[in-house]
C-alpha cells in the first residue's frame, strides 16, 4: 500500500512539473511577443532594392521609378538611408525586389549601409 502511494504521489510531482514547465514556457512567450510591440523599436519604411538569401537591403526615400535600372552600388551612392536587414524564412516568404516594406528593428550597425535583425516585418500595399 505505501508503495501505491510512494508512486502516485511521483507520478503526481512529475505532473505538476510539466504543468509548471508548460505555464512557464507559455508566459514567457506571451510577455516576449509583448516586448515586440513596444515603443522601443526603431522603424524603417523603405523599398526592397536586393534580396541575398535571407538578408534584404532597404532603403528609405526612394521610389520604384527611381530604383528601376540602377544597380545596388548606384543607389547607394547617392547616401540615402540603407540597412541590410536579416529576416526569418517566415518573415521572407512572399516578399521579391521592389516591394515596399514596414520593418521594426532594435539596433543597427552602424556601417554603411547598416545591418540589422528584423523583428517585425509588414509588407506595404501601393
Amino acid at each position: 500500500m505505501k508503495g501505491k502511494r510512494a508512486v502516485f504521489l511521483i507520478i503526481g510531482l512529475v505532473l505538476l512539473a510539466i504543468v509548471l514547465a508548460f505555464g512557464s514556457i507559455q508566459w514567457f512567450f506571451n510577455t516576449s511577443l509583448d516586448q515586440l510591440d513596444s515603443s522601443d523599436l526603431m522603424e524603417m519604411e523603405g523599398l526592397v532594392v536586393e534580396i541575398d538569401d535571407q538578408k534584404v537591403l532597404l532603403i528609405e526615400g526612394i521610389t520604384l521609378k527611381e530604383a528601376e535600372g540602377k544597380s545596388t552600388d548606384e543607389l547607394l551612392n547617392e547616401g540615402l538611408n540603407a540597412i541590410w536587414f536579416s529576416l526569418s524564412i517566415d518573415q521572407l516568404d512572399g516578399i521579391k525586389q521592389y516591394d515596399r516594406l514596414k520593418v521594426k528593428f532594435d539596433r543597427v550597425a552602424e556601417s554603411y549601409p547598416g545591418q540589422a535583425s528584423a523583428k517585425r516585418v509588414d509588407k506595404i500595399e501601393e
